[in-house]
């Protein structure tokens, strides 16, 4: 993948008064108990309001759909490379093209909203 930014995937780590952090995978542990994951976004609520619930949900989906910004990426990239091969190639889709497609973007969407349909695998019959 082409970029600068930290590599996929990244995760929501923690939460509180000092706001949200989206934490990526370094792959460099660097003590008996460092899983290896750094920060790559920290935030907090722009205006507190003394409604700490509110705001923490609103900082928890933010930071949810933060961290599934490698995926969402990944997955453009998948579906441009596959609209490509389709029109250069002059393939037309088939069923199982919309199932995977389906299926990637399902994953993603849970990531970013804890929200899923139940899905078969790709290879799966519907």
């Amino acid at each position: 993948m082409a970029g600068k930014h930290t590599a996929g995937p990244w995760r929501v780590k923690t939460t509180g008064n000092i706001g949200t952090m989206v934490e990526g995978f370094s792959g460099k542990p660097l003590f008996d108990g460092d899983d290896g994951y750094r920060c790559v976004a920290l935030f907090s609520a722009c205006e507190p309001t003394g409604l700490y619930a509110a705001e923490e949900e609103n900082r928890m989906a933010n930071a949810r759909l933060i961290a599934a910004a490698p995926d969402l990426l990944e997955f453009a990239e998948y579906v441009r490379a596959l609209a490509f091969d389709f029109v250069n190639e002059g393939i037309r889709p088939h069923e199982h093209h919309m199932r995977d497609l389906a299926w990637k973007a399902d994953k993603i969407v849970s990531k970013a909203t804890r929200a899923t349909q139940p899905l078969p695998p790709p290879n799966e019959e519907v």
